[in-house]
């Protein structure tokens, strides 16, 4: 009974951390987790243009 309590627990830390492997990079890339202090700019950089950004404006008042 010891034995397979055991492959039990293996099996569910392996699913979380396979789980956890796809949660925490987009997670690190958005700025939640990453400790980012005050006066600091945290998240993604973007290269859209200040035309691109009005297009995609438009595109959400048209809905």
């Amino acid at each position: 009974m010891t034995s397979s309590f055991w492959k039990v627990i293996l099996v569910v830390v392996g699913f979380s951390g396979f789980l956890m492997g796809y949660a925490v990079p987009p997670l690190l890339e958005v700025g939640m987790i990453g400790g980012g202090g005050e006066g600091r700019d945290v998240g993604i950089k973007s290269d859209v243009d200040e035309e691109m950004e009005e297009y995609y404006r438009d595109l959400l008042k048209d809905n």
